[in-house]
């Protein structure tokens, strides 16, 4: 395949600079992976959508990471073949997979579908093998009392791990198969679920909802927000509070700020408070922007670009944000709080490059090597 001189040195700095491999490509689109420790990394470049400038650097390449841990993996694949592979399989974000005929599936991202059969680096056999651990964990997963526990596993401080959650006890057992033993200090589901059970959450004391209201709601940071943000933050205030407090031309004194606040936390159920805290202790989250997330008001995806801001692409740091908050969504999902899923939706096969998707015809774009680009506009 020819590639334009961007493009090529798009393909070696990116491979370098975040040690992943170019497992696809189509002209001015390459998808990058590598499986790590505890995740899947993809890696997305996508020359249509960066800057046109003459002068190729790092800094002006389009780049999208997605850092997917591997029980989302083992949970799509469990949820199509329960389901007779007649369902596209949430995994996390706006990845999917979506099987097809004769025991095909594709990879489905932001849009873009490539068959998991011709993913490079042996991906497709790695995102299959997650799949059968996850079906060795569940048999060290036993049920007493109506409430699901790993024989002999306590929390960090002791307590019993025990949930009425089966796929929460099921993921840290899949955590534990796969690191061998359990470690709070390595943040993972054990770890957000040791901060569940073994911390009193202090969100709803008013110490605590001061300093979010000293630190977050000031008048002064409100001209500093871009425009999306403050669409976000009235969005959760409409939904969560019972009279604004932040935004422009909002005046208000601090206790009112509080109470309102206070209301507000109060509405969360306990695993999104524990989200909250998490999002917050781990990455000095705005309080409305933590909010905005576990309720379903804000992406993921938005929260990790706005809570990165101002981390280079490749750095330890913006690594660290993206992998950890992929982990605390993870636990909203199989502990009950905000999932961030879309919902399981019948599969549309692929006959005469036409795809559905999102309930939505697309017309779609495919090349030798079985990358399909979804065009949504197209459909009705």
């Amino acid at each position: 395949m020819k590639r334009s001189k961007r493009t090529e040195l798009a393909r070696q700095v990116i491979a370098s600079d975040f040690q992943v491999q170019p497992v696809e490509e189509d002209e001015g689109w390459i998808l990058f992976a590598a499986e790590r420790k505890d995740f899947f990394h993809f890696v997305e470049y996508n020359e249509t959508d960066g800057n046109t400038t003459t002068q190729p650097h790092i800094n002006h390449l389009a780049v999208t990471q997605h850092h997917i841990p591997h029980l989302a993996f083992a949970r799509a694949m469990d949820f199509m073949q329960s389901t007779g592979h007649e369902y596209v399989a949430p995994v996390q974000g706006r990845i999917e997979i979506m099987p097809q005929a004769r025991g095909e599936m594709f990879l489905v991202i932001r849009g873009s579908a490539v068959l998991l059969s011709s993913l490079a680096a042996g991906l497709e056999e790695r995102i299959k093998r997650v799949s059968s651990t996850l079906a060795t964990a569940r048999k060290r997963v036993v049920c007493e009392d109506g409430r699901y526990l790993i024989p002999g596993a306590t929390t960090h401080h002791g307590n019993p791990l025990s949930s009425v959650s089966k796929d929460l006890i099921e993921g840290i057992a899949f955590e534990k198969v796969l690191r061998r033993r359990l470690n709070a200090r390595n943040f993972g589901l054990y770890s957000a679920f040791c901060t569940h059970v073994d911390s009193p959450c202090a969100l709803h004391d008013m110490d605590r909802i001061k300093e979010f209201v000293d630190t977050d709601l000031t008048p002064e940071s409100v001209d500093r927000a871009d425009s999306s943000f403050r669409k976000v933050a009235r969005a959760v205030q409409r939904r969560l509070f019972p009279y604004p407090v932040w935004g422009r031309g909002i005046k208000i004194d601090s206790a009112k700020a509080c109470d309102a606040l206070h209301a507000a936390v109060a509405k969360l159920n306990p695993v999104q408070a524990t989200q909250v805290v998490l999002l917050n202790g781990m990455h000095n989250a705005h309080i409305l922007l933590a909010l905005a997330v576990v309720t379903g008001l804000a992406s993921f995806e938005y929260y990790k670009a706005v809570a990165s801001d101002g981390y280079p692409p490749d750095s330890e740091e913006m690594q660290s944000l993206c992998v950890s908050a992929s982990f605390i969504q993870l636990f909203g999902e199989v502990a009950g709080g905000c999932s961030g899923h879309a919902d399981p939706r019948p599969t549309k096969r692929i006959r005469n490059k036409r795809k559905l998707a999102a309930g939505k015809s697309a017309a779609t774009k495919t090349n030798r090597s079985g990358v399909v680009f979804l065009d949504y506009s197209a459909g009705s």
